[in-house]
């Protein structure tokens, strides 16, 4: 009932029911307070939802695994990845005694938690740059025979991906696929592995992946399609990076941002006409939004296109789109720097006047 209430946010009713608990003698567990707190964290509420953990304590009552987890998922939606782990420790450090362990026969580091603990921990490490302490957490799971899963697996092939370490991501990768039916690479697990591909540009083991991808008709979201269109500009193979768009785009399977991030990628590497023609894709599609209206702005100034700039920024009220503060600050730098001083000056009075200046 409080986890109920508090998906529909009703907190005064869960605070009237927590009172009619209280006064009917019904004594909260290690489950009522981890729901109170991850019911509140959930939406924002980080202080009230320490207060319910606050107010467990004060029971002489320490949280229990799976609380444990919540109050770190707590710190982690908070961004507060030091704390995370502060906790976490300080949990770790009384662990045994809660686990009915002996902690004369058993190290702290060696009490075992659950595979999902485990892979929360080392989500929280790889997210607040503790990579060494990530690695530490996942070579304890293997000391310890834990079985690993999926998300376990995934999560730390994208912390080696994150920080260069191709071999050992790969390494990763082809041991789920040692472990087919038991412990397989999931959709999330490719797209990991070819998103670290595509930003070091490694152009044939992408290929290989996506054409592994196709086989076992497993989908590519959108951001590792941006990636590998980015991969491809970047790496100057302009007709590769072009088909690869169009087949996404053919498909109907991109979003508006991700049209301009696609324009923007073109853009930056001065291929204007490519830049134009995502965006002409996107206008056929009705999806232009202020964004793709300030990269290709941003695009035409790159390809010193500066009269095509203005000119695309005043056509933007003939499709319903709002110039927002972005857009003067990507156009005016563009025209001061075309020796068109009069003209920038003239949308710095329509941004000032907007309320944008």
């Amino acid at each position: 009932m409080l986890c109920t209430l508090g998906r529909a946010r009703k907190w005064d009713l869960v605070e009237s029911l927590w009172t009619e608990m209280n006064a009917k003698g019904v004594a909260p567990v290690n489950s009522t307070y981890g729901t109170l707190i991850d019911a509140y964290s959930k939406y924002g509420l980080k202080e009230e939802a320490l207060a319910w953990l606050k107010t467990m304590q004060s029971q002489g009552m320490e949280p229990d695994e799976v609380t444990m987890g919540i109050v770190v998922l707590l710190y982690k939606r908070a961004g507060e990845f030091q704390k995370a782990q502060e906790f976490f420790r300080r949990w770790i450090r009384g662990a045994p005694f809660r686990l009915g362990v002996d902690d004369k026969l058993v190290s702290h580091t060696n009490v075992c938690l659950r595979s999902h603990t485990y892979a929360t921990f080392i989500d929280t490490y790889g997210k607040g740059g503790q990579f060494r302490a990530a690695c530490e957490t996942f070579a304890r799971i293997i000391r310890q025979g834990r079985s690993l899963n999926t998300v376990t697996l995934n999560t730390m092939i994208h912390l080696y991906g994150n920080c260069g370490r191709l071999r050992q991501a790969c390494l990763l990768f082809q041991k789920m696929g040692e472990f087919r039916g038991l412990l397989e690479a999931d959709v999330v697990s490719y797209q990991t592995l070819l998103y670290a591909y595509s930003t070091r540009k490694m152009v044939r083991e992408a290929e290989e992946l996506i054409q592994e991808m196709d086989e076992r008709d497993l989908e590519i979201d959108e951001f590792t399609q941006f990636a590998l269109t980015r991969m491809y500009v970047e790496s100057g193979m302009l007709e590769q990076s072009w088909l690869w768009f169009k087949r996404f785009h053919l498909a109907g399977n991109i979003s508006s941002d991700c049209y301009s991030a696609n324009i923007d990628a073109y853009g930056e590497r001065g291929y204007t006409l490519a830049a134009k023609e995502v965006f002409i894709f996107c206008k056929e599609l009705k999806k232009l939004t202020v964004l793709e209206f300030n990269v290709m702005i941003k695009a035409y100034g790159i390809g010193k296109c500066y009269d095509k700039a203005y000119q695309l920024f005043d056509s933007m009220k003939k499709f319903g789109v709002v110039a927002n503060k972005c857009s003067y600050s990507s156009l005016i730098p563009i025209l001061a720097s075309a020796d068109k001083p009069h003209i920038a000056k003239s949308y710095l009075k329509k941004m000032q006047e907007a309320g944008l200046g």
